[in-house]
């Protein structure tokens, strides 16, 4: 069943029972429409029930649409390890964020653009967090790279060419400072053995001692 709305059609799914006296409707928890009535109730009165409630029912409806878009607070992600806090505001303008105290704050105008902008912020971090990293590390280590760059990579932590270019994934931000720095000395130990021979795991030992329990929980790297 439906109705039209300001030149919108609003489905709702009607139910007849024996139990009660008059119609009852009610908005779901996905917000859809369910209108119960007596057998001997018509269409009409239906119809009626409807547009007389109309301003109210729509009231209800356009919250829980908000609701739902924008109702993100409970999230996974996490940052540096921990859990990253997430305040969501709705807006009619550009898609935003700032990263303050421990909080990342959006401004939203669309829940489908969330995660790239999530992924701006992991990003934006990454620039600084990882570059500021992995030259202290060159320098402890010893290990020389060409040059590092960070984007989002969703099939791999990082990546070394045989120019010794070093890339990492952004996405290594969600993890803590022992797993970051397995990947830094991982990828900084390509710059020396371009492979995965013994004298590679050797270097990256040599750094990170419990590579293997680190390389088992990040799946292979």
């Amino acid at each position: 069943m439906y109705f039209y709305h300001n030149g919108k059609t609003i489905p709702y799914e009607l139910t007849y029972k024996i139990n009660i006296k008059k119609i009852i409707l009610k908005i779901d928890s996905k917000n859809k429409m369910k209108i119960s009535c007596p057998f001997y109730v018509t269409e009409r009165d239906i119809n009626n029930f409807i547009y007389s409630n109309i301003d109210r029912i729509m009231e209800i409806k356009e919250k829980k649409d908000e609701s739902e878009k924008f109702n993100i607070q409970k999230n996974n992600f996490t940052y540096l390890g921990q859990k990253l806090k997430v305040d969501v505001f709705r807006t009619n303008g550009n898609n935003t964020f700032s990263y303050k105290n421990g909080v990342l704050m959006i401004n939203l105008n669309d829940k489908n653009k969330m995660f790239n902008v999530i992924k701006k912020f992991y990003n934006k971090q990454a620039k600084k967090v990882i570059t500021k990293r992995i030259e202290e590390l060159s320098i402890k280590t010893g290990l020389k790279y060409n040059s590092i760059s960070v984007k989002w990579m969703e099939s791999k932590w990082g990546h070394c060419d045989s120019f010794k270019n070093i890339v990492i994934s952004s996405k290594l931000l969600i993890h803590d400072w022992e797993k970051i720095d397995y990947v830094l000395i991982h990828e900084l130990s390509h710059t020396v053995h371009f492979n995965h021979s013994d004298e590679f795991w050797s270097l990256v030992s040599k750094y990170i001692p419990k590579y293997k329990e680190i390389r088992k929980e990040m799946k292979g790297i």
